[in-house]
C-alpha cells in the first residue's frame, strides 16, 4: 500500500509539472515544492479514500449471476437463545408447525428460484424476476401470491430461512472470534459469534389504555425482545458461508453447479406472473 501511494505521488506530480512546462530535473526546488506538495495532499486523500474503502468489503458474499447452493437444516433439541431481562417468555412453537429443512437456491439469467423441503408438508417454491418489486411465493395448497419485498412476510422469510445474506446481517469486524482463521469442515475459515435481536411476535396485543381525567394516553410498552445467538463459519477465500448456527438451527451451506441454461417453472408460477404483470402494467 506504501509503494502504491509513493508512485501515485510521483506519477501525478510528473504531469501536473508537464502540464505547467516545469522540466523534471529542475533545479529551481521552489518550483518543484510548489507543484509537488498539492500533488502529495491529493495522492493522500486518495490513498487515505482508497484504503478505507478496503475495509468496508463485505465479509460474507454470495455468487452473483448464474449460481446456485443448497442450506441444509437441522435442529438440534437444545437452544441457546436468550432474552432480554423482564421480557415475557416468547410464544412456543407447537411441534405441529413446520420448519425449513433444505433450502435450494438457483439463479439464471437474472431469475432467481428458492425451492424449499419443510420437515412436513409439500415443497414449496419461491420466485423472484428482474425489475419487478415482488417475490412470488407458493403455499402448501399450491396457490401463488406476490409479496411486496419490504413487507412484513416477506422480510420475515429471508430472516427465518438462512438461504442469502440477510441471515449474515449481524456480521461485523468486531465479531470476530479468533485473530487467526480456523479450520472448520476441511475449510479454512473466518469464525465469527455474536447476536440478533428481534421483536418477540405478539398476537392479540391490547391497544393503547385510554386516558383518563383528561389526560393523554400512555402508549403501549415496547414488545419483549428475543435475543437469538449466532456463530458463523465464512471460508477465507470465497467469503461463502459454511455453516450458520442460529440458536435453534445448524445450517450447512454447499455450492452447487450453476444452472447452463433458464430455470424451468411451474405452471401456476407462470399463471400468476402473467396475471400480475397484466394488472400492473409491466410489459
Amino acid at each position: 500500500s506504501f509503494k502504491l501511494f509513493i508512485c501515485l505521488t510521483f506519477v501525478l506530480s510528473a504531469f501536473k509539472m508537464a502540464a505547467h512546462r516545469v522540466p523534471l530535473r529542475s533545479s529551481c526546488k521552489k518550483t518543484v515544492f510548489r507543484h509537488c506538495l498539492p500533488t502529495l495532499l491529493l495522492a493522500l486523500g486518495l490513498f487515505s479514500f482508497f484504503n478505507t474503502s478496503a475495509h468496508a468489503d463485505p465479509l460474507v458474499k454470495f455468487p452473483e449471476g448464474n449460481a446456485a447452493w443448497i442450506v441444509e437444516i437441522t435442529y438440534p433439541s437444545s437452544q441457546n437463545n436468550t432474552q432480554d431481562p423482564g421480557a415475557a417468555q416468547p410464544p412456543q412453537t407447537p411441534a405441529s408447525i413446520r420448519k425449513p429443512q433444505k433450502i435450494e437456491v438457483s439463479q439464471s439469467e437474472n431469475v432467481r428460484r428458492i425451492r424449499i423441503t419443510w420437515t412436513k408438508g409439500p415443497v414449496t417454491e419461491q420466485w423472484t424476476i428482474p425489475n419487478l418489486p415482488v417475490v412470488f411465493k407458493e403455499y402448501p395448497s399450491g396457490d401463488v401470491f406476490p409479496l411486496q419485498n419490504n413487507s412484513n412476510e416477506a422480510l420475515n422469510d429471508k430472516f427465518d430461512m438462512p438461504g442469502d445474506l440477510p441471515a449474515f446481517a449481524w456480521i461485523t469486524p468486531a465479531l470476530l472470534k479468533e485473530k487467526d482463521p480456523v479450520s472448520y469442515k476441511s475449510h479454512l475459515c473466518y469464525h465469527y459469534v455474536g447476536s440478533l435481536s428481534r421483536p418477540v411476535p405478539q398476537s392479540g396485543r391490547p391497544g393503547p389504555a385510554q386516558g383518563s381525567n383528561g389526560k393523554p394516553a400512555l402508549p403501549p410498552p415496547p414488545p419483549p425482545t428475543l435475543v437469538e445467538n449466532r456463530e458463523a463459519w465464512i471460508e477465507i477465500k470465497t467469503l461463502f458461508p459454511v455453516v450458520l448456527n442460529t440458536g435453534s438451527s445448524l445450517c450447512t451451506f454447499t455450492l452447487l453447479p450453476a444452472p447452463d441454461g433458464p430455470l424451468d417453472m411451474p405452471e401456476n408460477f407462470k399463471k400468476e406472473i402473467a396475471y400480475y404483470k397484466h394488472v400492473m402494467g409491466y410489459p
